[in-house]
């Protein structure tokens, strides 16, 4: 079930990602699950919305600008493939192993 401390998980992606993209005319797709989370957590941005097409992610959003020239992946599947290298490193370096 979605709780508080996830609705303030899926804020802090929301803010996240109008700071990369630099603006608040976002169209945020997102999961059917946190389509309210997301609502909420957009409720201050001017310019904002919601797309109505709900999209296959673990949570999170994906987010584009209103005018479709800039995108960014917040999903939580997006910062998963993220982190990979980092954890793939520290993997090697404690364990002592190549590559």
């Amino acid at each position: 079930p979605r709780d508080g401390e996830y609705s303030r998980l899926i804020a802090g992606l929301v803010s996240e990602a109008a700071e990369a993209l630099g603006t608040t005319e976002i169209v945020f797709s997102t999961s059917a699950a946190d389509r309210e989370a997301v609502s909420a957590a957009i409720a201050g941005l001017s310019g904002a919305e919601v797309a109505a097409e709900p999209i296959e992610c673990m949570g999170g959003v994906r987010a584009v600008t209103r005018d479709g020239s800039t995108s960014f992946d917040n999903t939580l599947d997006a910062r998963v493939e993220r982190l990979k290298p980092l954890i793939r490193k520290e993997i090697a370096a404690r364990f002592g192993l190549g590559g």
